[in-house]
């Protein structure tokens, strides 16, 4: 998550977003990890674990990448360190308006 962090904001003006989801998980105790963690992205609580059954995630963390249609373009599972110079490029490409 912290190389997410960091390039969030590199790819936010590309029109990119990035959405955590914590899955199971009292909300009190996502609130706390949150903000011990400093997250400042959006967390969405999947609090009965439909919307990773429904992407098949088995683990954490899993990482899936939208496009602006709104089509799985890839996934995996496991940490990945998203801010290379090549990360960056690939998530960038993704954003933009949906007409593109």
């Amino acid at each position: 998550m912290p190389s997410l962090q960091k390039i969030y904001p590199k790819i936010k003006q590309h029109g990119l977003v990035i959405l955590l989801i914590n899955v199971k998980e009292p909300p009190a105790k996502v609130r706390s990890t949150v903000k011990e963690r400093g997250y400042g992205l959006p967390v969405l609580l999947d609090i009965q674990g439909t919307t990773a059954q429904a992407y098949g995630a088995w683990g954490t963390p899993a990482v899936y990448l939208i496009d602006p249609r709104g089509r799985v373009v890839a996934g995996g599972m496991g940490p990945h360190h998203w801010n290379t110079p090549e990360w960056v490029r690939v998530l960038s490409s993704l954003g933009g308006s949906p007409e593109n």
